[in-house]
């Protein structure tokens, strides 16, 4: 089945790719320090209006967001736009060479990334905001079976639980099922 809608919409981007020097790393353990650009991070900002309410939806090439870089996020978009936080979400690409955006681990950053971001994310959508203009949304469902999977195995642990684990093997004494969909 499908459906549309008609809205205003702007779609735009800005490149976030900090100095050498930076620390970032795989699975957010930022134990590496940047020597070069391999890959630009970026910034994905679209905004879609119906009339009376404004949404956005914005993804960061980032590992992960937690909830101290969403929050941020979220008001600097709120500020620009004058719409409720709860209006955006934000979500990351899941890249895995990103550098932490606010203090989790000792050689963090801290907010020398995250609040410039938030600032050129204000901006670019204040300027999308300017760019507004008609557009129709198309979307449908279906379904594929068999032809991709959910990487995590839920296994029968010793004491009864069940246990989830990444990438786990399939053939793995207690393994029960794919987590889901």
């Amino acid at each position: 089945k499908g459906a549309r809608m008609t809205l205003q919409a702007a779609l735009g981007s800005l490149e976030y790719t900090p100095e050498a020097g930076v620390p970032f790393g795989r699975m957010s353990h930022h134990t590496l320090l940047a020597q070069g650009v391999h890959s630009p991070l970026s910034a994905r900002l679209a905004l879609l209006c119906d009339g009376r309410t404004t949404t956005g939806l914005l993804v960061l090439d980032q590992i992960r967001n937690r909830r101290v870089e969403t929050q941020a996020l979220r008001r600097a978009l709120s500020g620009a736009l004058g719409v409720p936080p709860g209006q955006f979400l934000v979500c990351a690409t899941h890249t895995h060479n990103s550098p932490g955006l606010a203090p989790w681990r000792p050689n963090d950053t801290g907010y020398r990334l995250l609040d410039p971001l938030c600032q050129r994310v204000a901006a670019l959508a204040t300027r999308l905001q300017a760019e507004l203009q008609p557009a129709t949304l198309f979307w449908s469902e279906g379904c594929a079976p068999g032809l991709i999977h959910n990487r995590r195995s839920v296994y029968r642990m010793p004491d009864g639980r069940e246990q989830v684990g990444t990438h786990g093997s399939r053939q793995a004494p207690g393994f029960l099922r794919a987590e889901g969909a």
